[in-house]
């Protein structure tokens, strides 16, 4: 083809021609190491870190486990905790209390003791029956007592109980069971004090 023809344009005609960039020296290799380097230590700490997650996370696990089992421990020692005052205050309401299914002397306050205590189911309530004891030196006439039983109060009187001496006493209390019975208390009122 004759040069004064024109020939036909194509696309790389457009593109301008660039001359290959030639990089010489050690700038490359040392580019490469350091890139190598701090990939391979990235890697390492990487795995260090996953490493040291690994055994945070196994330390968490066993101190969830210990404090679980140390929150069993604790529930298990409040109830027996909770078991032992209950008994105690029932321990303490007993012995503040008088026993009628026990006929042997029993204190009361301000120098009287119960003996002979029955009780006996009648209709809806109780009937305690006893001896109350005056075991000062001085005589007690109108002498009332307030007779508690399962939470329900029942005053009686006695009227004259010399000193040294007994009188025997009958109480209905209703509206109480046979199986709450058994405890009862008898707090001193009041009396008439004389002396002989």
């Amino acid at each position: 083809m004759p040069d004064n023809i024109l020939k036909p344009r194509t696309y790389h005609d457009d593109i301008p021609e660039t001359p290959a960039i030639q990089i010489t020296g050690k700038l490359p290799y040392i580019t490469l190491v350091l890139i190598l380097v701090l990939g391979i230590s990235g890697s390492i700490f990487g795995i260090r870190i996953y490493q040291r997650i690994g055994v945070l996370e196994s330390t968490i696990l066993d101190l969830n486990s210990e404090m679980n089992t140390k929150t069993v421990n604790l529930k298990s020692d409040i109830s027996a905790l909770t078991t032992d005052i209950s008994l105690s205050k029932l321990s303490i309401e007993i012995k503040d209390s008088l026993d009628f299914n026990d006929s042997r002397c029993q204190y009361l306050d301000h120098g009287f003791m119960l003996a002979d205590a029955t009780q006996t189911k009648q209709s809806s309530g109780i009937k305690y029956t006893g001896r109350i004891i005056n075991t000062k030196s001085i005589t007690h006439s109108n002498v009332r007592f307030k007779l508690i039983a399962a939470r329900v109060a029942k005053e009686f009187t006695i009227k004259k109980i010399a000193d040294g001496k007994s009188k025997k006493f009958s109480v209905y209390v209703p509206n109480v069971k046979l199986k709450d019975a058994r405890y009862v208390k008898i707090e001193y009122v009041g009396s008439n004090i004389g002396y002989n």
